[in-house]
């Protein structure tokens, strides 16, 4: 403890260098206490008087380098006290230190506790001199019930006026112990009040958290699935958060009579505060497996809670690594100033099959993307998934009025396989009522195809170039449109969803007639039904198309092999739509037993099973069929275009089914030559071969060693 020095100059009171005098002790007392006697260095003037008319015994007197200020060195003073009743200092310099006052009791010791581990102690400060000035500093004392010194980090204040009150809270005690509590104070010299006792007893915490009676499971996989629930309190539902948690998952079902025989799952959740949102991944489970769950809270005290809700779910078999498909539709409507409602189409669990488990939506007032979707807190809701192509609204609410907002949305399915990232939707806040239409579109163009008319603008915004439009009129006419007349012109169907203002757009008109000029006009409307004024006028018409598709000069037929007596496959080069760009309509196949040209196209047998044109340059073939063996047939192709357009008559190659010998395996038996009825079969240097010419393919020829084949020849 430290002490302040009190000086006494003679009998009066009054402050010296900012050390305090007292007047309530008596030279004689104070004299027979004396601690140190000095010149005070800050009153002497530097008479030397005390040097030249008395000579200190101990010669503890002196002067400082600039003798002008003496002063007593107090490790040399004995403190005999002559400088004092053998002489009088002219400027009252020497003085004598001593304070013998101590504080006064401590009044109104009131301690108790009525907080689990907390101990208040009340009491009136008390006096430096009795009840007089401040005291220096207090001290307090904890005993437990063996009279042990308790060890704590409260440390007690510094006194305040006397007569106040003092008011401590002391935390982290043990429970239910019970404690002797001693008080008292100090005044700056170690005089010490008279000590205040009291015994209280800590209260201890007895009531334990409620019973979580919320316990669900969600997002359950084949090793896997997670626990939910609302946080308890230490107390009951009140109170802080529990201490920790147990959790039981077992394939038995968990009860009171069990629980002890249940190993723990192991975890190190630190519980949140009561109602809030509690979520535990369970994991190493077996597929195919159920498993019940089951949870204890447990509280600082630890008293246990009762049993919690029983729940159970089986894992599922091989793990599902397909996500659900990517949102591609999101849209904002009902747009006001503090919310606005996201729209889109449901996917599925696997892509765009069966349903998603949940939802993970952003809001957000800067764009939103892969690389900050995880910095952007979760929207809260709690939409359920509806099966894939189903229609999904969402009420955002809590926003800022008149500011831009962004969102977006990911799918997740039941193993937590997350979407990609759905298309970003966009809306402004509104402080008052939407009374600014879309701007109007002034780059509408109209391009006209052979059977279609291509139309394209820029998108405006919800209120003029800012935000996302609504929805757009498309309207067509064979006269000129205006403001006057824009509901006679006919409304087209189907026009596309508004993109983001400055988007570019297009819209396809078809099902419409050669040599009509067709003009066009487009208007966007907001949410709120705020149309914008027309667009400018365009117009457009068909394109005749007198293209026909490129000649087929390359028709042949497939020689070798035949896959039986009635097939004979051709093959060409597909020409296309307009020339040899595109892909053609259709062919006509036609065959006859002499070359085909345009003067004898139309006897030709039609082949009524021709394939479908691929694009311009693919190879094309056909295998014709019904035809008889040991004929020629010659073919020729046309194709034609969707107007009718057609090329002219390609070259006519022919063909015949016949057999042919394996001249190199030919054993040059003889046999075939004598079995030949149309002396088709002839003689080679070493072999046997059959003349197509003279073959009619009657199938009568045999040979022992099955070198005789059915095969295609060319003419």
């Amino acid at each position: 403890m430290k002490n302040k020095s009190r000086l006494l100059l003679g009998i009066g009171l009054f402050i010296l260098s900012g050390v305090i005098i007292s007047c309530t002790d008596s030279l004689d007392k104070t004299i027979s206490f004396v601690e140190s006697v000095r010149v005070e260095y800050s009153d002497c003037s530097g008479c030397q008087e005390c040097m030249l008319d008395f000579s200190c015994p101990e010669n503890a007197i002196m002067f400082d380098s600039t003798r002008t200020k003496a002063f007593i060195d107090a490790d040399k003073c004995v403190q005999c006290m002559e400088c004092i009743n053998l002489f009088n200092c002219p400027d009252d310099a020497f003085t004598l230190v001593q304070d013998i006052i101590p504080p006064a009791a401590l009044n109104g010791l009131n301690v108790y506790s009525d907080n689990p581990g907390d101990l208040t102690i009340k009491f009136q400060s008390t006096g430096d001199d009795d009840t007089l000035g401040n005291a220096y500093q207090y001290e307090l004392q904890l005993l437990d019930e063996n009279d042990e010194e308790m060890v704590t980090d409260f440390e007690p204040t510094i006194p305040i006026n006397p007569g106040f009150e003092e008011y401590w809270i002391i935390s982290d005690l043990e429970e239910d112990a019970l404690i002797t509590v001693n008080i008292r104070a100090y005044d700056e010299m170690n005089n010490a009040s008279p000590v205040a006792s009291a015994v209280v007893t800590i209260m201890g915490n007895h009531h334990p958290p409620a019973a979580i009676n919320t316990l669900s499971i969600s997002n359950v996989s084949s090793d896997s699935f997670q626990l939910n629930w609302f946080a308890v309190g230490n107390n009951g539902l009140s109170g802080g958060p529990a201490e920790y948690y147990i959790v039981k998952v077992h394939t038995d079902s968990i009860t009171e009579e069990n629980w002890n025989d249940i190993a723990d799952y192991e975890q190190d959740m630190i519980p949140a505060n009561p109602f809030t949102i509690e979520n535990l991944q369970i994991e190493g489970l077996e597929i195919s497996t159920e498993y019940f769950a089951a949870i204890k809270a447990v509280d600082d005290s630890s008293n246990i809670a009762p049993i919690s809700v029983v729940v159970s779910a089986t894992t599922l078999g091989a793990p599902d690594l397909t996500a659900p498909a990517a949102i591609t539709d999101l849209s904002v409507d009902t747009i006001d100033m503090n919310s606005f409602v996201l729209n889109w189409t449901a996917v599925g669990d696997d892509s765009l099959e069966g349903t998603a488990s949940s939802y993970i939506v952003k809001v957000n007032t800067e764009i939103i993307d892969e690389n900050n979707w995880n910095d952007i807190p979760d929207f809260l809701q709690n939409l359920t998934p509806q099966p894939a192509g189903s229609e999904e609204s969402l009420l955002i609410t809590d926003l800022d009025p008149l500011t831009e907002y962004y969102a977006a949305v990911k799918a997740l399915d039941e193993m937590n396989n997350i979407a990609d990232i759905s298309n970003l939707a966009n809306a402004t806040t509104s402080s008052l009522p939407d009374s600014t239409p879309p701007a109007a579109i002034t780059d509408l163009t109209a391009i006209g195809s052979e059977t279609e008319i291509e139309l394209s603008w820029t998108s405006p915004g919800d209120d003029g170039n800012i935000g996302t439009a609504a929805g757009y009129e498309i309207r067509i006419a064979l006269y000129e449109i205006t403001e006057t007349n824009w509901e006679e012109a006919e409304l087209l169907p189907g026009p596309p969803w508004p993109l983001i203002a400055g988007s570019l757009q297009d819209y396809t008109v078809d099902e419409l007639e050669l040599g009509n000029v067709y003009y066009f006009a487009i208007k966007a409307f907001d949410e709120n039904n705020n149309y914008a004024d027309i667009s400018n006028v365009t117009n457009s018409q068909l394109i005749e198309d007198i293209i026909p598709p490129s000649d087929i000069t390359n028709l042949s037929v497939l020689v070798g092999y035949a896959s039986n007596l009635t097939t004979i496959r051709i093959n060409w080069t597909a020409p296309g739509d307009n020339g040899d760009i595109g892909i053609c309509d259709h062919y006509e196949i036609r065959y006859l037993t002499q070359p085909i040209g345009e003067d004898n196209w139309a006897t030709a047998t039609l082949f009524n099973d021709p394939p479908a044109p691929l694009a311009a340059g693919a190879n094309q073939f056909c295998n014709v069929t019904g035809l008889n063996s040991a004929t020629i047939y010659y073919f020729a192709v046309k194709a034609f275009d969707e107007v009718g357009n057609v090329n002219n008559i390609s070259n006519s190659p022919g063909g015949k089914i016949v057999f042919q010998i394996n001249t190199g395996a030919c054993h040059n038996c003889a046999n075939c030559i004598n079995d030949c009825d149309q002396n088709a079969i002839h003689q080679g240097a070493g072999y046997k071969y059959i003349d197509p010419d003279e073959c009619t393919a009657c199938g009568d020829c045999t040979c022992p060693w099955n070198l005789i084949y059915q095969a295609v020849v060319a003419y």
